[in-house]
């Protein structure tokens, strides 16, 4: 109880750093059954992701921590599926788009592993709206905090973008101190139009897919699925899938993560100067003379041409 009287006081004197470290330290050092474990967990999640206390670069600890917890196979599942959830929030939030999804696929697996004697389980922690403390059940929790529809949500938005007109609400969002919290990243998925190719177009909207919900070779679902120890992009259900698909084209395709060529179709993202061309599907020109890590990027002569940092360019997944 000590750590959670600490972030108590941290929380009314306006010192969210402390209060969400205090949060943390309560369950690093706390049994895995002690009863205010999820009350604790849900506190530090509220603080590093929902309500934004923090800019993207002050959270590498925090990152770290949300990963831990995930991984970690003694601890409750309720935590581990939302340590999943706000994970993948924060990876695609920095536009790791395939780190967010296999976190969001995990913390589905998570959740469907439940038995009846876990989802019955009972969590203490704190309501916001009744400012008292109540017990629920594991499964109580997860159906009213909507964590696993959350998961399956953005999991599909990232499987399926083209399927998804995004509309980001733009009505400001107010925390329980009144404070505004600060608008996240606006990821828009956009119908590639920088061709007038149907099938370069229908190319190009297949691989804006994350993948990794069938094998890339045989097209196998519902099975244990490995990556590209290279590219990190492709997936495949077996070393046999792996080798023919290597075989087929792969092994022309593949490149290490950041290696830009001429003649790519990449994503703009992180661009701070331009957010409305964040999510675009431009085409790599060629490198900029003098200027390290730079490559000129266009829509193929339909009137934009950038310069831009290899840091905000994002490979699609290749074709093979």
């Amino acid at each position: 109880m000590k750590y959670l009287q600490e972030s108590a006081i941290a929380g009314q004197a306006g010192n969210w750093r402390l209060c969400a470290d205090k949060y943390i330290a309560s369950i690093q050092v706390a049994p895995y059954d002690w009863q205010y474990r999820y009350n604790n967990f849900s506190g530090y999640c509220s603080i590093v992701n929902t309500e934004r206390r923090f800019a993207l670069n002050e959270l590498e600890n925090d990152i770290k921590n949300l990963k831990k917890v995930r991984d970690d196979e003694n601890e409750r599942k309720l935590l581990r599926a939302a340590a999943s959830f706000h994970y993948g929030v924060l990876r695609l939030d920095m536009n790791k788009r395939e780190s967010a999804a296999r976190s969001y696929r995990l913390g589905l697996e998570i959740i469907d592993s439940l038995t009846e004697s876990e989802k019955n389980s009972i969590h203490f922690f704190s309501d916001p709206l009744t400012m008292t403390m109540r017990n629920m059940s594991t499964k109580s929790i997860i159906e009213q905090r909507n964590i696993k529809s959350d998961l399956i949500m953005n999991l599909d938005i990232l499987e399926n973008p083209l399927t998804h007109s995004y509309k980001p609400d733009l009505n400001p969002r107010f925390r329980q101190d009144g404070t505004q919290i600060p608008r996240g990243p606006l990821k828009v998925n956009y119908l590639p139009t920088v061709s007038t190719d149907v099938n370069a177009v229908t190319s190009i909207a297949e691989r804006m897919k994350v993948g990794g919900d069938k094998c890339d070779c045989c097209g196998k679902q519902n099975v244990k699925l490995f990556t590209c120890a290279r590219c990190k992009m492709a997936y495949y259900c077996s070393h046999e899938c792996q080798k023919n698909r290597w075989k087929d084209g792969h092994n022309k395709a593949c490149r290490k993560p950041g290696q830009i060529m001429v003649g790519d179709y990449v994503k703009l993202r992180g661009l701070s100067s331009r957010p409305e061309l964040n999510g675009n599907i431009v085409f790599v020109e060629g490198k900029v003379e003098d200027k390290e890590n730079r490559w000129k990027v266009s829509d193929k002569g339909k009137g934009l041409l950038l310069s831009i940092s290899v840091d905000n360019l994002a490979r699609i997944r290749p074709e093979k």
